[in-house]
């Protein structure tokens, strides 16, 4: 028999990058959001938010709200395509046919006592047995809708079993039918109706721990009628909510004639003058545990199930993050470890102000914003430059075999020739794709990030004034994960997606600050760059840096020297081979002498290249003719 997946084996470990989730780490919990999002998704065709508990929010059609608790992953998704599936594809309104059929002359037919209970015990009554029948109804309809899930995506079952061995607490279950083996009351009558479903064909892992054949003895014509009536193999055969609750109440009638005792006051057996049962057999189990069970079993029938509420801050940390990271998370391999690299999808002013990055400076913006405006106003005359990108040529190709009729060569038919056909064809410049990255090291700072920042700037400019030409403007830089440091790559700005509006409104909040993940961001912008690939493009990675790799992830892990160094090579071949141009430029820095200088470029050419270019930033020309002549070199016109 096929036993429950341990923590080892979980079916979330294939998505998931770390086995052991940490809770003082916010991207753990961004990665549960964003996968359980996907599976919604899939299930419902929809796209329905999901968020994380937080103090009453409950779960609707609008929104799926899932527990914080990262112990048990495989529950958690598990529940919420049980939520999902039920808010799409259940009929809330058919309920309310319970009320019309629990009738003073319905009850009074099934139960002698009926008749003589006072008004106010009736009410109790018939709210007691319609709680029963919903709560019937609800695991009919999970039945139904987990059939469906599993038919249609056979990969959810593991999700769903986990589900059920969470919400049914195994333990407090054997104690339960163990109490209950010879006295037949409501509970044990009603979870003998819950173990059904272990004789469907996708759930039969739960016999053990259900301790069903053990326990099932004493009841086992009830069980085998239960079993006849529902046919749980055959739960396919019930279209909708309607006839889950015919089949409900047809369930309900074959317990309530096993289960002779309903008490008005609650699910638990009388008691006699001295407290014990009225059978004079010990429990095994307190009474308010029973009840308290019953409460439970019932309510995660009805999908009111409790879950762990997450943190107010980290709950803050998950909106931010969530609207400003691309749903697939990245990684990169070195040291025979997967690391993890974050990417901020775009930069925008929540972000910037919540307080989360050290990159972002809110005052003393006013170097940095100088830098902004220089940029802008040098794009404008870099514009100028390369204006003939916009200019378009039409060349005639004549004496053809088709196409349209040439009228000078009309006479020339009579002589025998046939090609006197003409076509205008229209020649413009392809288009050109530039992935601009910058190192936000510290050190960086000051001069060199301000001048590289400019830089940057006036090439978005002079793109935003010239046809066919994309940049993207990114920033590497590092975010803490807990107990590790992670490499992050910044989209600051996106010529395809943003206006030129967000370059002068929010790059002024950028620093400089932190190690040098350098090798460790480029796969993922590989990555990137490769979704926005054209067969008529060009594609560049332009990298401006000043020093060597230097990266801390943890305490088992440093990225810097020879290792760091020829892993940044391999990813700068890997770029390479996917026909992406490398435009490197090595900033010189004031500070340095001339001997270190020369080493750390001789190092820097060993990973990008001989393309590899020591650059002065002070002089915007000086690039301008680096980029013009590495770009001819490839075979396109630009500036």
């Amino acid at each position: 028999m096929q036993q429950q997946p341990d923590s080892t084996t979980l079916l979330s470990d294939y998505w998931l990058a770390d086995k052991v989730t940490d809770k003082a780490n916010v991207f753990d919990w961004l990665k549960l959001q964003r996968a359980v999002a996907n599976f919604v998704k899939i299930v419902s065709g929809r796209d329905i938010p999901v968020e994380f508990q937080y103090h009453n929010d409950k779960s609707s059609i609008d929104k799926i709200i899932i527990s914080s608790d990262l112990s048990n992953i495989d529950a958690t998704v598990g529940l919420a395509v049980h939520e999902t599936l039920s808010f799409i594809y259940s009929y809330r309104w058919c309920l309310s046919k319970i009320v019309t059929l629990l009738t003073d002359d319905y009850l009074s037919a099934r139960h002698e006592k009926f008749a003589s209970l006072a008004a106010g015990e009736r009410y109790k009554y018939k709210n007691t047995i319609r709680s029963e029948i919903e709560g019937i109804h609800h695991l009919i309809e999970f039945w139904r809708l987990d059939e469906l899930a599993i038919r249609t995506s056979p990969g959810y079952k593991g999700y769903i079993l986990a589900s059920y061995n969470k919400l049914f607490n195994p333990n407090l279950t054997i104690e339960l039918l163990n109490w209950q083996r010879n006295n037949y009351y409501r509970i044990s009558y009603f979870y003998l109706f819950f173990c059904q479903v272990a004789e469907s064909e996708h759930y039969q892992e739960l016999i053990d721990v259900l301790v069903l054949r053990s326990q099932v003895e004493a009841k086992q014509e009830l069980y085998d009628q239960l079993k006849s009536l529902i046919r749980i193999r055959d739960i396919s055969r019930l279209e909708n909510s309607e006839d889950s609750l015919k089949l409900a109440v047809l369930v309900w009638e074959l317990i309530d004639r096993y289960a002779t005792t309903v008490l008005p006051e609650g699910l638990v057996p009388e008691k006699d003058a001295t407290g014990g049962s009225l059978d004079n057999e010990p429990a095994s189990l307190e009474e308010s545990e029973a009840e308290s069970f019953a409460n439970e079993y019932f309510s995660s029938a009805a999908l009111n199930i409790a879950k762990q509420s997450i943190p107010t801050d980290r709950k803050e940390d998950i909106r931010t993050l969530f609207s400003n990271t691309l749903p697939s998370e990245h990684y990169t391999l070195y040291d025979n470890r997967k690391i993890r690299v974050v990417v901020l999808k775009e930069m925008t002013r929540d972000l910037i102000y919540s307080g989360k990055y050290p990159f972002f400076e809110t005052e003393n913006v006013h170097a940095t914003e100088n830098a902004v405006v220089e940029g802008i106003r040098l794009g404008k005359q870099l514009a100028r430059k390369i204006a003939f990108r916009n200019d378009r040529r039409e060349t005639r190709f004549s004496r053809l075999e088709k196409g349209k009729i040439d009228k000078r060569l009309l006479h020339t038919v009579a002589v025998g020739n046939q090609v006197i056909f003409y076509e205008n064809r229209e020649e413009s410049f392809p288009s050109v794709n530039f992935h601009l990255s910058i190192d936000g090291s510290h050190s960086m700072s000051g001069n060199c990030f301000r001048q590289s920042l400019k830089t940057a700037v006036a090439i978005a400019q002079a793109a935003d004034l010239t046809k066919n030409i994309r940049i993207t403007i990114s920033f590497r830089y590092h975010a803490m994960n807990h107990l590790s440091t992670l490499p992050l790559v910044l989209i600051a700005y996106d010529s395809k997606r943003d206006k030129l509006s967000k370059i002068k409104q929010l790059f002024r909040f950028l620093k400089a600050t932190g190690p040098t993940p350098e090798g460790l961001c480029y796969s993922t912008i590989t990555d990137l760059m490769e979704v926005e690939k054209n067969e008529l493009s060009e594609n560049y990675f332009i990298n401006l840096y000043d020093g060597m790799p230097a990266f801390i992830i943890d305490d088992d892990c440093v990225y810097e020297g020879p290792p760091a160094i020829e892993h940044t090579r391999e990813e700068v071949m890997r770029m390479k081979r996917r026909g992406i141009h490398i435009l490197s430029y090595f900033i010189v820095s004031e500070k340095w002498k001339a001997r270190e200088v020369r080493e750390t470029f001789e190092k820097f050419r060993y990973m990008y290249g001989k393309d590899a270019e020591m650059i002065n930033l002070d002089a915007l020309g000086e690039l301008a003719k680096s980029l013009n002549r590495l770009i001819l070199s490839s075979g396109i016109h630009a500036f």
